[in-house]
């Protein structure tokens, strides 16, 4: 089953009142980015602020008590569907991308060198946007155990000299870090059971940081 941005906005929980469920209020804002995010996929745009499976496997409800909440169990079994059409939505758009050519920055024992393929619409998108150091710091996605993926310490090491870049670029000071060491820096991939950041997401808010010190 392929979940659509209806779907989501329609779906109904079992509602608790004597034993513990989530905050309702806490679930229906985190479905609602989801509704979003799977109907601007549909819709051949890119995501304004895309969630990702990532995301949905780091999520976490307040539990209600004494007062009516979501059916917990009910809540689980649907955000791995979720979890399901986002990885779908995603794929769906890195097959219909027009080929431009990206590159991994993977390097080490569980490198994967070579060409990355086409570049989904949303890392498209986001490169031409650019981005500034307060939206960059924002957008660390969640670690995960999942997939391949960089070495966490790396990319917040990098991460944080990139942020520093762009506000020294902000303020007209020559930044320390160039546009060409962000394209070609290299992470260490994540040994197995090491907690990572998911490569793609990474490589596509370096695309933006990228674009911002071209610009």
């Amino acid at each position: 089953m392929t979940l659509s941005a209806g779907d989501v906005r329609e779906v109904r929980f079992t509602r608790t009142s004597f034993r513990e469920g989530y905050d309702p209020d806490e679930v229906d804002a985190f479905l609602e980015r989801v509704a979003t995010t799977l109907g601007a996929f549909a819709a051949g745009r890119p995501p304004e602020a895309p969630l990702t499976p990532e995301h949905v496997e780091a999520v976490r409800f307040r539990p209600t008590k004494f007062r009516e909440g979501y059916d917990q169990d009910e809540v689980d079994d649907f955000l791995d569907l979720v979890a399901e059409a986002l990885a779908e939505a995603a794929r769906s758009a890195h097959e219909s991308a027009p080929g431009q050519p990206g590159q991994h920055r993977l390097h080490g024992e569980h490198a994967q060198p070579g060409p990355r393929g086409p570049r989904t619409v949303l890392e498209a998108y986001a490169a031409a946007r650019g981005i500034d150091a307060a939206t960059l710091r924002a957008s660390v996605p969640p670690v995960t155990r999942r997939g391949s993926g960089y070495v966490t310490a790396d990319v917040d090491a990098f991460l944080e000299r990139a942020a520093r870049a762009l506000e020294d670029r902000r303020r007209g000071v020559l930044p320390e870090l160039t546009a060409h060491e962000v394209r070609t820096v290299r992470f260490r991939a994540a040994g197995w059971r090491a907690e990572r950041y998911d490569h793609e997401t990474i490589d596509a808010l370096l695309d933006r940081v990228e674009a911002a010190l071209t610009g």
